[in-house]
């Protein structure tokens, strides 16, 4: 399992943020490089200290200045099988939803993607081989070894495991995009939405990816919103 080398961003091992310039896939495709991060000032003042008053290094302000803020792109972590695609049996019946290449321009153009599968890596890549163009893209592609297991069919799927390796995303910022409800019994109510699940019999009429679609209708609407909890709160998402 590989986790994408533009997708190191805020990673605990070195205790600092990183964040690398993403190449472009299309025209107008925002890079990734700082996005949204301000810096704010500290006015952090030691009064009781009189030593090296005339030292210019103790007043240049640039010291005390921190990136305080979180990424302004929030992050949106999608489910593959019955969200972006229906993957059967046979690798050549591999169904995309309505919309999706459109759709993943729309997500990585104004969101940081990530995607999450419970399915084995095989069964993934029969998916993401025709999203080659976003690849680039995703912060992580993570399959069911990254899931908590309660036993051998049912797997679980712990935010916390997602911030605790990419420190600048939180219980603020992040949403989980899956059609199963029972795999999200680590997680905080509004922090993930369950769509219906996409299948081989609702494949022709479900358009909830495509412009007005539920899924894309709810995700711009989520970036006018200054955080991920309050907004699923306030606008819940119809489930199965």
């Amino acid at each position: 399992m590989k986790t994408n080398n533009h997708g190191r961003r805020g990673r605990r091992n070195d205790g600092r943020s990183c964040r690398s310039s993403r190449s472009s896939s299309w025209t107008g495709c925002h890079n990734y490089n700082s996005d949204g991060i301000h810096d704010v000032d500290n006015q952090a003042v030691n009064e009781d200290d009189d030593e090296d008053e005339d030292d210019d290094d103790d007043d240049d302000p640039k010291k005390y200045i921190v990136s305080a803020t979180p990424p302004a792109r929030k992050q949106v972590i999608f489910y593959v099988n019955g969200v972006l695609a229906y993957i059967p049996r046979h690798p050549e019946a591999v169904i995309l939803k309505n919309g999706l290449c459109k759709f993943m321009q729309f997500c990585t153009q104004n969101f940081v993607d990530a995607i999450w599968s419970s399915k084995m890596r095989h069964n993934m890549d029969r998916v993401l081989d025709k999203l080659r163009s976003f690849s680039d893209h995703f912060l992580f592609v993570w399959d069911q070894r990254k899931c908590k297991t309660a036993d051998k069919f049912t797997y679980y799927k712990d935010l916390n495991d997602v911030w605790n390796e990419f420190i600048d995303f939180n219980v603020l910022n992040t949403l989980l995009v899956d059609d199963s409800p029972r795999k999200m019994i680590h997680n905080p109510i509004n922090n993930y939405i369950c769509p219906y699940s996409f299948d081989i019999a609702s494949h022709s009429d479900d358009d909830a990816l495509k412009k007005g679609g539920n899924i894309r209708e709810y995700l711009e609407n989520l970036l006018k919103a200054p955080n991920v909890p309050h907004f699923v709160s306030d606008n819940l998402f119809p489930s199965d």
